[in-house]
């Protein structure tokens, strides 16, 4: 439409320029019209290079449409059978209901589709656990290849591919691969027709589920015979080798492949393509090391001379001068104390008890290993344990390599010997202040903890024999059970042969029903074509009053395109003049001064130049607080080194002393393992001699029982015999007994029901006085209650009143306070600073003319993005 009008006011404004008697234009008149001479021009270029497309071309666009058409229909099937099991929940709905709903919710009328989802829905639940298993395998394989949110569409393809492949045909079923993404379809068949999975992991899967003959046949199949997912291996490996050449980088798009496929499915023939050019696909070089310097860089620091006295020293004299050292200040604090000898400081105490648990130590270490030497004499008299020994003693001989520990180690380690030395330093407090030890309690707890074991032994003992004794009487409750079971079942026998016999009867009768009433449907049926006929005729009468109706609707909707694209194109012409307006106000050149501020107002305003100056301030300042912490560091690091030297020569010494502790607690706790084994085994032996005889008791009994149960199954079987001769009197007395209990039975029954009534009668009187009262009762304290309001609602609206009224006059003379204020505070400002308010005006007046110019450019903005919106809608 452009360049047409274009031509058409650039001849009116020919001719009117020759009427007026050749009057030269405006410059703006001129730009004009070069602008609508360009557009001419290229429109009469875009006609000339515009050639209508010949037959072949169309056919070619057709079948292209056509088959992404069809490739559209099966990616939406797929989609649909996927949100079908994803919105399936088994523990509220059945399956076919699911199904139903969800064909009627998403309008579904294609008979195909419809089936289509309900063989995937019944197939998918009735193979639930194989499918399950072969997901998972495929997310266990590859779990960074596959995402969980696709996890039906796998097991969608899964069911298809292992039970349905066969009736959806290999040409249909490689379409439906096409129509999804090449990289999950390649991942998802990669795995499934691994030949090496199918042998091993896939069958075994399959085994646990199925039988062994029907996997090898029907399912999976195997190499030499054929048959399940071997049968159609060579073509889903052309499939593969397909998808692969999709996603190998280097050749063509997907888009281009996905066109070419879909043109192969329909043979159609192959159009030639212009040869496109890529650039190669070629590895980066990494950046080379920069070759090592051949100049020696001179060093300027030069350390210390090691001090002469260093190899003079060593651990040994350091520490025997630390202890004459501690041995001198401790005789100087005892002169110091001597007179207070009976005042004796806790340190004091610590020491001598320290002595005394050392000496006691010792000594029990010394009986401990007389007893356990004395005891293990014949172990270790033997070949093996000598030798063993000796090889542990050449070992202990031979100097071990020193071990360096970290500075989290030395400190996590004294941390623990600290908390030892705490525990040990309150347990001496609590003896200063209790004047005892936990010494005695330690002794009579372990005797009362040997006890408890002792007794915890005799009673499981106990439980032991009560449990075999359970068990013998439970088998012979089996057994008897079991007697009783045959006796029940050779009567249900009996009884299932007259049931069967009264269950043929019934067939029979329901036989000669069901053919009577087929009769009477075949009667019915004549009368149900008439129907079917009217039910056609209105069925179409009302088709086409509803095509009738599309019609206007469609011819409504035309009109209404047709006037929202005359509203866009006059919209269009107003934006291009707005812009053009607005780019001609934009265009003022600025200039910039690096010596002045913004001039916005801000605080710490700067130039420039004030800010470079600033920045090389703080960098200097920067530099030095480096250099200060640095110094500090250093000094911390070297502090902190002599602090761990220190606690790893105490934690050397204390582990000393701990080894030898330990080793005392080993030998005596092997020595109590030695005496409890003893103990043991004798009881055990005493226990199964005991537990031997019983079971000889018990069996036994268990004989006599079965000879007296035989003695008296046969009285039964006499007595028996005897008492069917009198089978008819007994019958006659029985039903005498019965009749008896049937009248007192009615005579109860009777009375009971007597007693009932009354007490209703009885219940429903008292409800009714209850229930006259209670309303008496609520209407009084509701009345109480509605005066009680309405007195606190009329007090309340009063004091509302009041402080409104208040409030009020306070406003007012707050208002007229302040006002005062602000006209006093404004004399005195500018009384102070007369300039100030020339310069605010002149800084409004330059903030009006900025917004004036943001809001001319604003609504062309707006406009143009509006536009845009409509044209692409």
């Amino acid at each position: 439409a452009f360049p047409l009008s274009g031509s058409i006011s650039l001849r009116s404004e020919r001719g009117e320029h020759k009427e007026r008697g050749g009057e030269k234009p405006s410059a703006h008149a001129q730009s004009e019209r070069k602008e609508e001479r360009k557009r001419a021009r290229t429109h009469t270029r875009r006609r000339r290079k515009k050639k209508k497309p010949n037959a072949s071309e169309k056919g070619g666009k057709a079948a292209m449409a056509s088959v992404k058409k069809a490739m559209q229909a099966r990616q939406k099937l797929l989609r649909e059978c996927k949100d079908l099991l994803e919105t399936y929940k088994q523990s509220t709905v059945t399956p076919s209901t699911h199904v139903d709903e969800f064909i009627k919710s998403r309008k579904i009328r294609e008979e195909g589709v419809v089936l289509f989802l309900r063989e995937v829905m019944y197939g998918t639940q009735r193979y639930a656990k194989l499918l399950k298993a072969i997901v998972d395998g495929l997310y266990a394989r590859h779990p960074s290849q596959v995402n969980r949110l696709d996890r039906s569409l796998y097991t969608i393809m899964t069911y298809l591919t292992v039970f349905r492949i066969n009736e959806l045909t290999m040409t249909e079923y490689k379409r439906l691969v096409r129509s999804q993404e090449p990289h999950k379809m390649h991942v998802f068949l990669a795995f499934l027709y691994d030949e090496k999975l199918m042998q091993t992991w896939t069958r075994d899967q399959m085994l646990t589920i199925y039988d062994h003959n029907y996997v090898d046949t029907e399912l999976l199949g195997s190499p030499e015979t054929g048959g399940g997912l071997y049968t159609n291996l060579s073509v889903i490996r052309t499939l593969l080798a397909e998808l692969d050449s999709l996603l190998r980088p280097g050749t063509a798009s997907n888009d281009d492949m996905k066109t070419q496929a879909m043109l192969s499915m329909k043979k159609k023939k192959k159009t030639k393509t212009t040869t496109r050019t890529k650039p190669f696909n070629l590895t980066r070089p990494k950046p080379r090391k920069a070759p090592d310097p051949t100049v020696e860089i001179p060093v300027q620091y030069q350390a210390r001379p090691m001090p002469g006295n260093l190899n003079e020293t060593s651990l040994v004299k350091i520490e025997k001068e630390r202890q004459a050292k501690a041995a001198e200040r401790r005789k100087k604090t005892s002169e110091k104390y001597k007179g207070h000898q009976e005042q004796s400081s806790v340190l004091t105490r610590l020491e001598e008890h320290n002595e005394l648990t050392r000496k006691r130590k010792i000594e029990l270490k010394r009986k401990n290993d007389a007893v356990v030497s004395e005891a293990m004499k014949a172990y270790t008299e033997q070949k093996h344990v000598i030798q063993t020994k000796k090889f542990y003693d050449t070992v202990k001989d031979k100097t071990s390599p020193e071990i360096r520990a970290n500075a989290a180690a030395i400190l996590r380690e004294e941390a623990m010997y600290r908390k030892k030395q705490e525990q040990e330093a309150a347990v001496i407090r609590a003896y200063e202040a209790n004047l005892r030890d936990s010494s005695e309690f330690d002794e009579w707890k372990a005797r009362q903890d040997a006890l408890q074991k002792q007794a915890e032994e005799e009673e499981r003992q106990k439980r032991k024999e009560e449990l075999e004794r359970i068990s013998e009487i439970a088998k012979q409750a089996v057994e008897e059970h079991a007697r009783e079971k045959r006796h029940a079942a050779a009567a249900m026998k009996k009884e299932k042969a007259e049931m069967e016999e009264m269950m043929e009867m019934e067939r029979q009768h329901e036989r000669e029903e069901n053919h009577l009433r087929t009769l009477e449907v075949q009667k019915i049926r004549v009368f149900a074509k008439d129907a079917v006929a009217r039910v056609e005729v209105e069925n179409k009468t009302r088709a086409a009053a509803m095509q009738q109706d599309q019609e206007e609707r469609r011819k409504f909707r035309e009109k209404e395109k047709e006037q929202e694209m005359r509203q866009k194109k006059e919209l269009i012409k107003e934006i291009q003049a707005m812009v053009a307006q607005a780019l001609a106000k934009s265009k003022v050149p600025k200039e910039f001064d690096p010596t002045t501020t913004s001039g916005v107002g801000l605080l710490e305003e700067m130039s420039l130049n004030e800010l470079q100056e600033r920045l090389k301030h703080l960098k200097v300042k920067g530099r030095k607080e480096t250099n200060h912490k640095r110094t500090q560091l250093n000094l911390k690091r070297e502090s902190k080194k002599e602090e761990l030297a220190l606690k790893l020569k105490r934690l050397s010494r204390l582990r000393k002393q701990n080894a030898e502790a330990g080793a005392t607690r080993r030998a005596a706790k092997q020595k109590n393992a030695l005496e409890i084994a003893a103990s043991l085994r004798t009881k055990r032996e005493k226990h199964a001699q005991a537990m031997y005889e019983k079971l000889e008791r018990a069996r036994e009994n268990k004989r006599q029982e079965a000879l007296r149960l035989a003695k008296d199954l046969k009285t039964r079987r006499i007595a028996k015999t005897f008492l069917d001769a009198d089978a008819a009197k007994v019958e006659e007395a029985k039903w005498r007994q019965m009749e008896r209990g049937e009248e007192r039975e009615a005579e109860v029954a009777q009375a009971l029901k007597q007693a009932r009534a009354r007490k209703s009668r009885s219940i429903k009187t008292k409800e009714a006085n209850q229930r006259a009262l209670n309303s008496t009762l609520a209407q009084k304290k509701l009345k109480a209650l509605r005066g009680t309001v309405d007195a606190e609602t009329h007090a309340g609206l009063r004091r509302i009143e009041k402080r409104q009224a208040e409030e009020a006059v306070v406003k007012t003379i707050n208002a007229r306070t302040i006002k005062a204020e602000r006209e006093a505070n404004a004399r005195k400002v500018q009384d102070r600073r007369p300039y100030d308010a020339t310069i605010k005006k002149q800084q409004l007046r330059e903030a009006r003319e900025n917004s004036k110019t943001k809001a001319a450019v604003a609504p062309a903005d707006r406009t143009l993005a509006r536009a845009g919106q409509m044209i692409s809608s």
